[in-house]
């Protein structure tokens, strides 16, 4: 099944044609309303954290095993409802109305797969594994390091939000990205490609 349209020519972002695939990431077109109800739940986590540390500002991710190092953009929810994504293919984007890094629950980073004209930050993520490692950075220089437990496909209209957004008493980061057939009409991707990592409990 193929990924995401592949190239090597840079886009200009000052061209509409080639601004359109800034938005071709989505994970779901949703009411505004019921994301906001679902950040409404990430209320609760701050009594739940999980870690002695929490990343509130978070800064850089790198995920070794697939040679990813990028800096972090903050997203909250785009025009249509659906969450945010970066500007660009380089970086990736936290959706800061979710939980902090080190909070229970999964903090939600999302980046793109690739663009019509080269690889983008989260191309290779099939390759991750249980057991690799997702390390993400503040501000501040604090680190915490995550540990891959599962990489899940699903189809687009299936995400499952409960799994992602829902509250749970493990800190946890997930990486959320596209993959699969390319709709030309929808200018959409037909899946939806999730790691669920957890934090590192040695020391």
């Amino acid at each position: 099944m193929p990924a995401c349209p592949r190239g090597s020519d840079k886009i200009d972002w000052r061209n509409p044609a080639h601004a359109r695939f800034e938005r071709l990431f989505r994970l779901s077109r949703l009411p505004a309303i019921a994301l906001a109800v679902v950040s409404v739940l990430f209320m609760g986590h701050s009594a739940l954290a999980d870690s002695d540390t929490v990343i509130t500002n978070p800064v850089r991710v790198t995920i070794p095993a697939i040679g990813v190092n990028a800096s972090v953009q903050d997203v909250g929810l785009a025009d249509d409802g659906s969450m945010g994504v970066p500007i660009g293919y380089e970086d990736v984007a936290w959706y800061q109305l979710g939980v902090d890094p080190g909070q229970a629950g999964y903090s939600a980073f999302t980046g793109h797969i690739s663009s019509i004209y080269f690889p983008g930050v989260f191309y290779n993520i099939d390759g991750l594994g249980k057991g690799n490692t997702v390390h993400v950075f503040g501000d501040d220089g604090t680190e915490l390091v995550f540990l891959v437990q599962e990489v899940l496909r699903y189809p687009a209209d299936t995400f499952p939000m409960n799994k992602v957004f829902g509250q749970t008493t493990t800190a946890g980061v997930a990486l959320i990205t596209c993959g699969g057939d390319w709709d030309p009409v929808a200018h959409l991707f037909a899946d939806r490609i999730v790691v669920f990592a957890t934090l590192s409990t040695d020391g």
